[in-house]
Order: C-alpha cells, then sequence, then structure tokens
C-alpha cells in the first residue's frame, strides 16, 4: 500500500498588532504614504476606473490604488511609506497585487527597500509579466537588506500601455518566526517510500515529517 505523506508545519501567527506600517487605502490614495509622479503626469488611482482587463477591483474594501496610462511613453510613479524604525529586525513586508497583460503590452511594478531614507534603493522584486488574479504577496526585509532606524518602502508602477496594475492591503510587520515551506511535493513514490522536497520558508535546517498509511 503506498504512503500518504502529511507535512505538519507548526506557524505562529503576527497580528496586524505588530504592524510598524498599513495602508489598505479605504481613505483614498495615497493614503500613508507619499506619491511621486517620476515621469509622465498621471499618479495612482483610487477608483479602480482604468482599464481593469477583468481584473477585481478593489481587491479588497472600498478602495484600491490602481496605476494605468494609455500610452508607451514610460509613465511612472512612485508610492513610498513614511520612515519606518525596523532596526530590531525581523520584518516582513506583505501586500495583495495584480496586473494584467493587454496583448503583448506589460504594466510593471518595481518594490524597492532603503535603509537610508531614501537616497538609495534595493530592489526586492520586480513584477514583469501578467498576474491575472489578485495574489497576496510576502518578502522576508532581513534577506535584502539590514533593516535601520531609517528604512522606507517604495512601490513604481511602471506604464506600457497594458491593462492596470492594481494595489492594496500592504503591511510592514514582524515576521512569524516559524514560516510555512513551500512547493511541497512528493516523487518516486513506491509500497515502502518515497522522495520528499521543498523549499524552506526561512533559515531552518530542521523539520517533522508524519506520514501515515492511506485512510
Amino acid at each position: 500500500m503506498k504512503k500518504i505523506f502529511t507535512f505538519f508545519i507548526a506557524t505562529l501567527l503576527v497580528g496586524i498588532t505588530n504592524a510598524q506600517f498599513t495602508e489598505d487605502f479605504e481613505s483614498g490614495v495615497p493614503g500613508n504614504f507619499t506619491e511621486t509622479i517620476n515621469s509622465g503626469s498621471t499618479g495612482w488611482g483610487s477608483t479602480c476606473s482604468g482599464t481593469m482587463g477583468g481584473q477585481t477591483c478593489p481587491i479588497s474594501g472600498g478602495t484600491s490604488a490602481d496605476f494605468y496610462t494609455s500610452n508607451y511613453n514610460g509613465d511612472n510613479a512612485s508610492l513610498t511609506t513614511p520612515t519606518l524604525d525596523l532596526s530590531a529586525g525581523g520584518y516582513q513586508l506583505t501586500f495583495n497585487h495584480s496586473q494584467m497583460m493587454w496583448s503583448t503590452d506589460q504594466n510593471e511594478l518595481y518594490v524597492e527597500i532603503s535603509i537610508d531614507n531614501g537616497a538609495t534603493w534595493i530592489g526586492i522584486v520586480n513584477f514583469t509579466s501578467a498576474i491575472l488574479t489578485a495574489t497576496l504577496e510576502t518578502y522576508i526585509l532581513d534577506n535584502y537588506a539590514t533593516t535601520t532606524a531609517t528604512t522606507k518602502i517604495r512601490f513604481t508602477g511602471f506604464s506600457n500601455w497594458a491593462y492596470a496594475i492594481v494595489l492594496d492591503d500592504i503591511a510592514v510587520s514582524l515576521a512569524p518566526s516559524c514560516l510555512d515551506p513551500t512547493s511541497l511535493s512528493a516523487s518516486n513514490i513506491t509500497s515502502s517510500g518515497g522522495d520528499l522536497s521543498w523549499t524552506a520558508g526561512g533559515t531552518e535546517t530542521n523539520w517533522n515529517v508524519v506520514y501515515d498509511t492511506a485512510g
């Protein structure tokens, strides 16, 4: 009889009470961010009036931030947090986000961190392909920089005349002490065993694996 392997991962949930920064745009855009129009004349909107291409907008609540322009001029605009004291370390960035391709055109979202109050920036992630459904993204900030008392986070939307970028539910908060692994898979299953693989959620090197027979 083939074995059915089940992973039990204990996760410490950290609530919004640990957040250093939150923005759900319910009071409008830019909310708690500072907005900068870097090129062109269009900033981030709050009415979901840009061409959505079937995306859900707002993602949650009554308002999301959206970025859309109808040209190929490279228009782009940024949303930057206030200065955050993240000197204790151990923080994560979470946000909901989608961006639809229009034919071969794709708008792009760049997410960056600064640890010197905005003087220089370090890339966290560049979204350059389509995300059809709003997805909750999580990034452990310690993986990108040693956070300081003068940390900022920046979101920059770049327009290539595709469907709008939609952004919502942004938070900078303490990361859980035990993160779920990802990409769980089993292969080479036989009547007596199999090969298991996964991607570590953090820097852990030991795991508990529990298994049982089917039924």
